[in-house]
């Protein structure tokens, strides 16, 4: 058997096995942008990106699966580290722009992504008591006639790559806790 169907087979019977912990640990990571959704917690459009969360999260697993040095337990305890920290840093930063650069419309919890360089005839309107978020709700919330387009796009590029980074770091770190449980069996097996 080569190397890469053994990664597959253990990434099957990992997502067969409903009653595993280490599956339902998986699957609850899979499950965490959607959620996060529903939270109206994720960049806008928040299904959209929700998916393509998911894609890259399920993509992430399969590889390490496949790639992962299973017969390299502290190998793979720095990756899982490794994981560990740019799953922080990652949220951190999310949690920094999702603050920064995103308006909640109103009293629901829906989001619209901001820019950081104000349009040059709103910033001519602008004085402290009469702001670009003054603006923004005079425009019915419409950012891009109070942003730049160019400025909204990179916020939202930045946005939508550290959720994913996010949550793929996230899904790594599971997936490397589980490979060094079913690598830790294995090594005190051979010492026996």
């Amino acid at each position: 058997m080569t190397e890469h169907s053994a990664g597959l087979r253990r990434f099957l019977s990992l997502l067969a096995d409903f009653r595993q912990m280490t599956s339902l640990a998986l699957k609850g990571v899979l499950v965490g942008p959607a959620i996060a959704a529903m939270a109206r917690l994720a960049p806008p459009p928040e299904y959209s990106v929700t998916s393509a969360t998911v894609l890259v999260q399920f993509a992430s697993i399969i590889w390490l699966f496949q790639f992962s040095p299973v017969n390299n337990q502290s190998k793979l305890q720095r990756q899982m580290k490794r994981a560990a920290v740019v799953f922080v840093v990652c949220a951190i930063v999310c949690f920094f722009l999702t603050e920064q650069f995103t308006v909640s419309i109103g009293h629901s919890r829906k989001r619209v992504v901001i820019g950081w360089k104000v349009r040059p005839e709103v910033q001519a309107i602008t004085t402290p008591a009469y702001t670009a978020f003054d603006a923004l709700r005079g425009y019915e919330y419409d950012a891009d006639r109070v942003w730049t387009t160019g400025s909204i796009m990179v916020m939202w590029v930045a946005l939508v790559l550290t959720w994913m980074l996010t949550f793929a770091a996230l899904t790594m770190y599971i997936g490397y806790f589980i490979l060094l449980q079913s690598v830790i069996p294995q090594v005190n097996q051979e010492k026996s």
